[in-house]
């Protein structure tokens, strides 16, 4: 077992486990309205994404799908698939992420 005391207390990424080869990570985010992530192009990871919306929305672009996500909304990304995201108010994500190490 690990406790990760405080999760959301901070903007921080943190390793939780990489136990067989799988690595888990956390990472708490925000995210000013305006903003596109990426600026240009979009992001394509080779890890599971798994996020809670904890305030705000954005537009998200993921597997040639166009959706707005809102407070208590969670998302999964998976490995491989191109996304942006485009934040329309002020935003906090929770985010989880489990792949390969």
């Amino acid at each position: 077992m690990k406790v990760v005391p405080s999760i959301l207390a901070s903007e921080a990424v943190r390793d939780l486990v990489d136990h067989g080869g799988v690595r888990c990570r956390t990472i708490v985010s925000s995210f000013a309205a305006g903003l596109r992530v990426p600026e240009d192009g979009f992001s394509v990871h080779d890890v599971t994404e798994i996020s809670l919306i904890l305030s705000g929305s954005f537009d998200l672009e993921s597997g040639g799908e166009l959706t707005r996500l809102n407070e208590g909304d969670l998302v999964m990304v998976p490995p491989g698939e191109p996304h942006f995201f485009h934040v329309r108010a002020d935003t906090r994500i929770f985010t989880l992420t489990i792949g390969d190490a």
